[in-house]
């Protein structure tokens, strides 16, 4: 797990070298969503794991990272710009991916 933060770290430093911009413009708020869900659903299942049953630890470290995704999008719709449907695409990927890398 180590290695991924630091490869997703190293990959917002160097989008936002190479294009001269903010780091979290030009994509790199997707970046943000990704890991921030992949990091809620890991550590909460890593967490829970040892209090229920691994399956229904599963179901609820995804419903954790789910509902603060969707919380932060209601946020963006009613005090900033609107939602993006590229955020919520983000953090399934990030849950996704997290899911995936739990008992491997």
């Amino acid at each position: 797990m180590r290695w991924i933060i630091l490869f997703l770290i190293l990959s917002l430093s160097s989008n936002s070298q190479t294009f001269k911009v903010p780091p979290l413009r030009n994509g790199g708020d997707k970046i943000v969503h990704f890991a921030v869900s992949y990091i809620l659903t890991y550590n909460s299942y890593n967490y829970l794991k040892d209090k229920m049953p691994k399956r229904r630890a599963k179901i609820y470290s995804t419903l954790i990272a789910t509902g603060a995704g969707i919380a932060k999008e209601i946020i963006d719709e009613k005090w900033r710009k609107g939602y993006e449907l590229d955020d919520i695409t983000a953090n399934s990927f990030g849950i996704s991916f997290a899911l995936l890398t739990i008992d491997f």
